[in-house]
């Protein structure tokens, strides 16, 4: 059933987040210092209704027209870079992305996630435009990967942040305890670098009182258990063929490692 207008629709919940995330990180860009049609969903007159940005009737979404696109402005004086986002995006190879135009390119999982020249007749210099898929991942509320502190921490960002922090901190303890608290998925670097940022009479002087050392790491974000067998399965998987070590004495260790980090002993 085809979509007329005065009937009912929505914008798929993916890019209800997305806008959500945008406006939180750039509130100096959100409207009226940007035009509110920039950050457009529903489509205007110049667009066709086979675009994304026209409400369809998908199976997978629901008996209601959903909206499947959204643009965002380019407002750099605004401290918001649409097009750097739009990298982002492109760099995440989110599953729920349809495709992605930015300042005369267009790319997506039917391009490879490489960008190819965009040949409409809107070069979308000045704003950016996210189509997402037309099946139920569409509606996914997760966050969105939209620039380098929402990324996942990397072993490349512990090693960073316990680099420079040792240079101010004389305590190992100190060290193995952050590493701790940021060893887990899904703890972004800007939760750390958040964290980090209260500890400005610890890291004053390197004679910093061990207590109040402690108690500033203890309000880093707190880990999720580890799954042990989880992952030592993982990293069984990745050992060369032909290794003799079991999976109780590959899960033994990682116990074993895993508590001497932080003084306690990790659920299964």
């Amino acid at each position: 059933m085809a979509w007329r207008k005065g009937d009912p629709w929505r914008v798929v919940r993916s890019l209800d987040r997305l806008n959500e995330q945008i406006r939180a990180a750039f509130p100096r860009a959100v409207p009226p210092a940007t035009p509110a049609v920039s950050w457009g969903s529903i489509a205007d007159s110049a667009h066709s209704s086979t675009s994304d940005h026209y409400p369809h009737v998908y199976k997978a979404l629901g008996a209601t027209a959903v909206v499947c696109a959204r643009d965002f402005p380019h407002a750099p004086s605004l401290g918001l870079d649409a097009h750097k986002i739009a990298e982002q995006l492109r760099l995440s190879r989110d599953p729920r992305i349809g495709y992605i135009i930015s300042n005369g390119r267009i790319t997506g999982p039917n391009y490879g996630w490489k960008w190819s020249s965009y040949g409409g007749s809107d070069p979308h210099d000045t704003h950016i435009h996210v189509s997402t898929v037309h099946s139920a991942v569409a509606d996914s509320g997760a966050d969105w990967q939209i620039g380098d502190d929402d990324m996942p921490l990397t072993s490349d960002d512990i090693e960073r942040v316990a680099t420079a922090t040792k240079q101010k901190v004389l305590s190992d303890g100190g060290i193995q305890l952050l590493l701790t608290r940021v060893y887990q998925q899904g703890v972004t670097l800007a939760a750390v670098q958040t964290a980090l940022g209260k500890l400005p009479a610890a890291f004053a002087a390197e004679g910093t009182n061990p207590a109040e050392l402690t108690a500033a790491l203890a309000a880093l974000p707190k880990p999720e258990p580890v799954d042990v067998e989880l992952l030592a399965e993982r990293l069984k998987a990745a050992l060369p063929s032909g290794g003799q070590i079991s999976d109780e004495q590959l899960s033994r260790v990682l116990r074993e490692l895993l508590g001497s980090l932080d003084g306690a002993t990790p659920q299964g």
